[in-house]
């Protein structure tokens, strides 16, 4: 599964005056295809904040065999037809103004989440052209959020349940956007230019790639953020990431304070 999404870093625009994203404020947008089992991103590209998501999707959709979960702001029917030309999955959320013909009615369980599973054709002047093909739309009701949604798709063969939980998947993304804002830094930079901010977010993708292939090839069990307070402490050191964690003491309980995690790291 591929997550495709994107954020934005938000800059001063007085002192980063090539970043345009709107009339008084200035940001660059990362856009991501972020792999949705190892949560590792697989392509990306950094623009200014104002080119639109959509317009970066032929980028970041290149593979075939997979499947894509975006959110609406990426329905482009004629970018979402060259992945059903890939022979590749998508899932996403159908625009209320598309405008679209019942085909098919998919048998629904009464009282279950699933309100409706249509198999459509768009009925557009423009969008038929450019999505030729039958889709399906299915109609979700979330009861934690208490709001109904609806799912477009090309994959048939699913059962609609499934498709609406790997669309709940999408989340992952935001989580992972998250943590790199938090815990790397990329909302402040050490230079102005346009070089000396995508190269600062280059190197925190970078690194966040070398620490999964570090956990994955050395069987660690620590997470992300504690990898990153180790590599930061024995930043010096000629320890390797595995022999680092081999030393992690077990947390102890000294009057209610606990003893530091990593020897060597005592006052």
């Amino acid at each position: 599964m591929r997550i495709i999404d994107a954020s934005i870093i938000s800059l001063c625009l007085s002192r980063f005056d090539w970043a345009k994203y709107r009339k008084a404020k200035g940001a660059v947008k990362l856009h991501l295809n972020l792999d949705g089992d190892n949560l590792i991103p697989l392509d990306a590209y950094i623009t200014t904040g104002n080119v639109h998501d959509v317009q970066q999707l032929h980028n970041i959709n290149q593979e075939t065999g997979v499947l894509y979960v975006m959110d609406r702001g990426y329905v482009d029917y004629k970018l979402l037809y060259n992945i059903e030309l890939r022979g590749s999955y998508f899932v996403t959320r159908m625009k209320s103004n598309g405008t679209y013909k019942k085909i098919e009615t998919n048998p629904c369980k009464d009282g279950g989440p699933i309100l409706s599973d249509f198999i459509i054709e768009l009925t557009g002047p423009i969008t038929k052209n450019h999505y030729p093909k039958s889709l399906r739309k299915i109609k979700y009701y979330d009861a934690e959020r208490n709001i109904t949604l609806e799912f477009l798709t090309n994959d048939m063969e699913r059962e609609a349940e499934e498709v609406a939980a790997i669309y709940k998947e999408r989340w992952q993304v935001e989580l992972f956007f998250k943590w790199i804002k938090q815990h790397l830094k990329i909302k402040s930079f050490w230079g102005t230019s346009m070089n000396a901010v995508y190269s600062q977010i280059w190197v925190a993708l970078i690194l966040t790639i070398l620490l999964w292939i570090n956990r994955t090839l050395n069987g660690i069990k620590a997470s992300s953020y504690e990898l990153l307070i180790m590599m930061k402490a024995a930043l010096f050191t000629k320890n390797s990431l595995a022999s680092l964690c081999t030393n992690i003491m077990a947390p102890r309980s000294l009057n209610g304070v606990c003893q530091p995690f990593l020897e060597g790291l005592k006052c």
